[in-house]
């Protein structure tokens, strides 16, 4: 029988449910001992381990990577229990951990047992979660520190560390015989017998969603190394609307969450949606320009309109900044700069930080980094499944180089230009002719993902690093693999040589920079001030500094003779994943995050930030347009909160800061107050005309998805991930009333314009209508098959709409609460009316905006462009134009004269 991750998935694709029994034997043990670790109670942990089976079967199709199924699991499993954890109350805990105890455990109703037991749990309680978490692994689930280490993403030594301090501080805080007492008690929570087969039963109901790219056979079972190519998985931390999971700050796996203290997931990518753009041949490479002659900038709002899809007037925001080894880079005379992002390759002046180009459709991948040719004229980008050629002066993609059987990592230009080099996820590194967009060779030996490549200054050599450890040089003349240097203790993510050749540095997630002798392959130094794991080196021009940056939002400068510390560069606030770059002068270095939306360029002398490239953010999740038509209000997926632009001038006029990501915004019918809600469980009330801070409520223990104001005014409702809908009065501030009986998520709340009802949508399937004044239940809408993620009333209050990440969007008769009609549209996130009621629009993960007549049901146009999964759609008040926001980081206006209507 085959019992490989990828085989097991693939027959689950094919319809056979029973295999996915074997994966659960496989790894239930595991995936239960890290729940048990953070929400400590037994039948919650329980429940929650079949949940995350359960949501794993259901989004198998949006899996990137099939023959390592355990890092998914793991992210999903993460993802959700930390907004379980927070919740807790830790009194509750203990009680309700003996009484299910005794419910389930029938050898443990002794009192004198059920006393160990609770003295166990509060010693495990007592400790941080990085040492509770280790404990439980190692005595639960019967785990190696190897296979914890590959689990959390830290070295085996660190999970040594904590296994002896966690010990060591049970001793202290309680006494020697806590330890044995700890280890004989957790290790008898087992799950049920029987828990594989309930797993079973669930999903015999449930169904794979379909991915809404092609899905090929898994890595080694198709004969051309098939590949996926899906939608996102993310993970968007706290998505209000995601109908297959929720996000984490870059694209992460389903239901992935980045935990603290540097443990993230072995498998901590997913696909995206490709950027659509020209593909041109390998012919049409011809004689190289001269060095480009660049547009001079005409305006500084000119780029809102580069690039753009048919009948979009306007774009506000310029998409997310990637996340890899060298995702910025200078040209070669220092004068511009290039950032790598959702839309494409941006590229900046330097000393006015204006935008000059924008290479639309340059970057739609994964790690998609970025280089420039030695004469400036070419850019290469690493896309998901090619790499892109673009010509600088004419802004033309001249080439498209598909050639890896997986996700391309990194690009690297030879010193003559002659040659490409690329690294993938298929383990190999590709040279090409840059003349002819030919391969010229593939080199093999390394056992994993290929993250980083560089070629030697004289051009003769290549080094490479992997997710295997180590760092490899190759000849590129003979194409021989002339030297493997080990001594990395996690994977090899950014390589540099020196200007001068003599010198290899490499930045691994083992958080230190290693420094080699090319010519002997000896470890000459290793740089461990990171207390994070590295993503990124860069040697300055002189070779007398390197940088690099971590995954603790830092940047560091050393002295490459004596090792010393130089400079750490916190400036960036949030985010991971830092690309660093020094400038061809070494004067400035250059770093940035996929998360916090912003380039910094800073003096290595002074020490200061001399610039910082804006407009760049992280998913958007919620977009409306005040009442005075004019102003557009955005909640973004990034700690900046909520950000108020001009739609006329294109001018983001405000930032209203949340703590956490801001997940959904209101305005009242007036425009004076906007409320905002947070991944925190927080809704914050402002006043539009000052922007200023009027309250802050504590509404909700877990995420709020969804906030309204009441016609008058003096309401406000929230829905939350706590499967509740709660009113509250907005002059008092005071909390009037809690709506229970969704048994999932409340993902959409809407007052009716009249102000009698309410409605909310849950991740249940229904849509639940309350009498707004007395906060009862008045009827429930049952027809949707999947969650319910988005609500709208028509002007008049007769009709609701409501979109699900189903097959479409119903329209109700809301006096009857029949079925209307069904508008066919996959995956629908957000629906919304115009203001006169007359048109209907809904937006989809399957990134297509719909346009339909409210009163005939018939679907008058598409729009489509964004090449990312549409979160928020909403009509201007007049009527005259449609916003459409997105998880690639921007938000499209569009004009509906041009539309048909």
């Amino acid at each position: 029988m085959h019992t490989g991750d990828g085989h097991i998935v693939h027959q689950c694709l094919l319809g056979n449910t029973d295999a996915f029994a074997l994966l659960v034997d496989k790894y239930k043990e595991r995936i239960f001992a890290l729940v048990y670790a953070k929400v400590g109670q037994f039948q919650d942990a329980e429940d929650l381990t079949q949940d995350v089976f359960l949501e794993a079967y259901k989004n198998l199709s949006t899996l990137r990577r099939w023959d390592n199924v355990y890092p998914w699991l793991y992210s999903i499993a993460s993802n959700q229990c930390k907004n379980y954890h927070r919740a807790q109350k830790r009194q509750v805990v203990t009680a309700h951990l003996a009484e299910q105890d005794e419910n389930h455990r029938m050898d443990m109703d002794a009192h004198s047992e059920k006393l160990k037991n609770e003295r166990v749990h509060d010693a495990l309680a007592a400790l941080p979660e990085m040492h509770r978490q280790v404990l439980v692994l190692r005595y639960m689930a019967g785990m190696k520190s190897k296979e914890i280490a590959e689990t959390l993403r830290v070295s085996p030594n660190a999970i040594n560390q904590r296994l002896m301090r966690a010990r060591a501080k049970l001793k202290a805080v309680f006494n020697e015989e806590m330890i044995p007492m700890m280890r004989t008690t957790i290790a008898k929570r087992k799950l049920r017998p029987g828990f594989t087969t309930s797993v079973l039963e669930l999903i015999s109901n449930a169904k794979i969603q379909t991915a809404p790219h092609k899905t090929a056979l898994p890595l080694g079972l198709s004969a051309a190394g098939g590949l996926i190519r899906l939608l996102l998985s993310l993970s968007l931390p706290y998505s209000p609307l995601y109908p297959l999971g929720e996000w984490l700050g870059g694209y992460l796996p389903l239901k992935t969450q980045v935990v603290e203290d540097g443990e993230l997931p072995v498998d901590a990518d997913a696909n995206r949606v490709t950027i659509l753009g020209t593909v041109g041949e390998y012919g049409d490479f011809g004689q190289r320009p001269n060095p480009p002659k660049l547009p001079a900038v005409i305006g500084y709002q000119d780029y809102q309109t580069w690039g753009l899809p048919e009948n979009a007037i306007a774009r506000l925001g310029k998409g997310q900044i990637r996340h890899g080894d060298r995702v910025i880079a200078f040209s070669p005379d220092g004068k511009h700069l290039a950032v790598s992002t959702t839309l494409g390759i941006w590229l900046y002046d330097v000393k006015t930080t204006r935008e000059l180009v924008l290479f639309a459709g340059g970057g739609s991948g994964d790690m998609n980094d970025v280089a420039f040719s030695p004469d400036g004229t070419l850019l290469a980008a690493a896309d998901d499944f090619d790499i892109k050629l673009w010509e600088v002066a004419t802004r033309k993609n001249i080439a498209t180089l598909d050639g890896h059987l997986s996700h391309d990592k990194s690009v690297a230009f030879s010193p003559d230009g002659t040659k490409l080099a690329s690294g993938s996820w298929d383990k190999s590194i590709k040279l090409w002719e840059v003349a002819t967009g030919k391969i010229i060779a593939t080199l093999i030996g390394h056992t994993d993902y290929v993250e980083s490549v560089a070629f030697s200054p004289d051009g003769k050599s290549l080094a490479s690093g992997s997710d295997d450890k180590t760092v490899k040089l190759w000849e590129v003349a003979t194409r021989k693999n002339i030297a493997t240097l080990t001594g990395h203790t996690d994977k090899v993510s950014s390589v540099a040589f020196s200007p001068d050749g003599t010198k290899l540095a490499s930045g691994s997630w083992d958080s230190t920079v290693a420094l080699w002798e090319v010519a002997t392959g000896e470890n000459i130094a290793t740089l461990a001030d990171h207390p994070y794991s590295v993503s990124s080196v860069a040697f300055s021009s002189d070779g007398t500094k390197i940088a690099a940056g971590a995954n603790n939002r830092t940047a560091r400068v050393w002295e490459v003779d004596s090792g010393h510390t130089i400079t750490v560069i916190r400036g960036l606030r949030d985010g991971f994943y830092k690309s660093v770059a020094f400038s061809p002068n070494g004067a400035l270095v250059a770093h940035t995050s996929n998360q916090g939306g912003a380039v910094e360029m800073w003096d290595v002398e002074t020490e200061k930030n001399i610039a910082t490239l804006q407009g760049h953010t992280n998913a958007v999740f919620s977009a409306v347009f005040s009442p005075n038509d004019k102003k557009l209000t955005c909640a973004l997926g990034v700690p900046q909160g909520v950000e108020l632009w001009d739609v006329e001038t294109g001018i983001k006029s405000a930032i209203l800061e949340h703590r956490r990501s801001a997940t959904s915004v209101a305005y009242s019918v007036d425009g004076t107050k906007l409320a905002s809600a947070s991944s925190a469980g927080a809704l914050k009330l402002w006043e539009v005309a000052t922007k200023r801070h009027i309250a802050t409520f504590s509404a909700h223990s877990k995420v709020i998805y969804s906030v309204a104001f009441s016609p008058d005014g003096k309401r406000l409702a929230s829905g939350s991930d706590d499967k509740t809908v709660k009113l509250w009065e907005v002059a008092t501030r005071k909390n009037i009333a809690t709506l229970t009986g969704h048994t999932d998520k409340v993902s959409s709340v809407a007052f009716s314009p009249d102000g009698t009802k309410l409605a909310s949508g849950s991740w249940d399937s229904t849509v639940a209508l309350w009498d707004a004044s007395k906060g009862k239940r008045i009827g429930t809408l049952q027809e949707h098959t999947n969650p319910v993620l988005s609500l709208a009333f028509s002007p008049d209050s007769t009709k609701l709409a409501s979109g699900s990440s189903g097959k479409g969007v119903i329209l109700w008769d809301v006096s009857t609460g029949t079925n209307i009609t069904t508008l066919k549209h996959r995956s629908v996130s957000s629906v919304a009316f115009s203001s006169d009621g007359t048109r209907l629009a809904s937006g989809s993960w399957e990134s297509t905006v719909k346009l339909w007549d409210a009163s005939t049901g018939k679907n008058v146009t598409m729009l489509h462009g964004d090449p990312y999964p549409i979160m928020s759609v909403a009509f201007s008040p007049d009527g005259t134009k449609l916003v459409s926001a997105s998880l690639g980081g921007t938000v499209l206006v569009w004009k509906l004269e041009t539309v048909g209507f």
